[in-house]
């Protein structure tokens, strides 16, 4: 079983939590991500999702300019993280448990890396389509050599029938 550090992307995307919402939105949007991490130094203090972006910013009727709003407002604050030496299997169960898709790796309290629903699926996606072609792989051979046995005994069974007469 592959461990977080093998999977994890450690070009993590971080933001201050002074930065507006919207210069947030538009680091995700121009770097192709779902989510930054807030740090204060090299200590992760939040994250902030495209789930945030739809459950808590667009809900919130307060909000009138998205420019001037801190993103420390929005923030996910209470963080889930993982080790880097965390089994990738228990990371899903606690993403399932937790209905999160992105969780910081962390060590020693700095961040060291992220990794994703996404990131986890594509590793098992991978893994799952090895074992498939293994297992055809395997029952092509059991299918040749069970081909072979058929025409020896054929063979056989026709060197009987001459020997017989027949």
């Amino acid at each position: 079983m592959k461990r977080v550090i093998e999977l994890m992307k450690k070009d993590v995307v971080t933001v201050k939590r002074s930065i507006s919402v919207l210069g947030a939105i538009m680091i995700m949007r121009d770097k192709g991500i779902g989510a930054v991490v807030i740090t204060e130094g090299k200590h992760p203090v939040g994250i902030f999702t495209e789930r945030d972006l739809v459950n808590k910013v667009l809900v919130d009727t307060k909000v009138k300019d998205l420019e001037t709003t801190s993103l420390e407002k929005f923030m996910s604050k209470d963080l889930i993280v993982t080790s880097p030496l965390k089994p990738c299997d228990e990371v899903i169960e606690l993403m399932k448990t937790r209905h999160i898709r992105h969780i910081p790796v962390v060590e020693k309290g700095e961040l060291i890396g992220i990794v994703s629903l996404r990131d986890l699926l594509w590793y098992y996606h991978e893994e799952l389509l090895e074992e498939l072609l293994i297992q055809i792989k395997d029952k092509t051979i059991i299918s040749e050599e069970l081909h072979k046995v058929k025409c020896e005994l054929a063979k056989l069974k026709g060197f009987a029938s001459q020997e017989k007469g027949e």
